[in-house]
């Protein structure tokens, strides 16, 4: 049985209800959608409810899964007022997935159930950086130059071996190393009275 709109030019075909439309199984005992006046549309599999509206947007119960191909394709897309969004990067086996922000100077932040920031991801052009909280408070990020840790780093090993652990490995990969080259280099650092930052002492290793 066919209900359709026997215009094809610019006619168009209404189903209308006073309170909701139900569309089933004959014998009303499956559900496949359900139309509320003034509320929710639900959409239904083997008579369970996954999708429905809200008044806020939609809920999906189980899994979602969107079917792209092609590398640079968008997956999802995170309509805030500065949109973030998943897309697939290359394709077959070396295929990955990346969160890009789709406007430059954005902030993405990891949050516990509190609302206090974890870890800090700044997209930016010219410095895009990675920072990681404890209590609220920055204790690394990543910089121009390598990276920084504001507070004590320890190093700790439970090996119950004879060998050497914890280590600090100091390791200058250089193409082109040559007598004199200095290598591992460790400065302490104070400020004197005038607030200024000094090297008090300092150790280093040169070839």
């Amino acid at each position: 049985s066919i209900i359709g709109d026997a215009n094809t030019g610019t006619g168009n075909l209404y189903i209308t209800g006073s309170n909701f439309i139900h569309l089933g199984s004959a014998d009303f005992g499956e559900t496949y959608a359900k139309f509320n006046d003034d509320g929710a549309v639900e959409l239904y599999h083997n008579n369970n409810k996954k999708l429905e509206t809200t008044s806020t947007g939609a809920t999906v119960t189980g899994g979602l899964t969107a079917n792209v191909t092609g590398s640079g394709t968008e997956v999802l897309r995170l309509g805030t007022e500065r949109p973030w969004a998943f897309l697939q990067r290359s394709t077959g086996a070396s295929s990955s997935l990346a969160f890009r922000s789709t406007v430059d100077a954005k902030t993405f932040d990891i949050e516990n159930e509190d609302g206090g920031i974890v870890a800090r991801f700044i997209s930016d052009n010219s410095d895009g950086k990675v920072a990681l909280y404890y209590g609220g408070s920055q204790k690394f990020i990543t910089t121009s130059t390598g990276s920084q840790i504001d507070g004590d780093l320890t190093l700790t090993s439970t090996d119950g071996g004879s060998t050497e652990n914890p280590t600090l490995d100091l390791y200058r990969n250089s193409a082109s190393p040559a007598n004199n080259d200095t290598l591992g280099h460790i400065k302490f650092n104070g400020e004197n009275s005038a607030g200024e930052k000094i090297a008090y002492a300092e150790i280093q290793t040169s070839i």
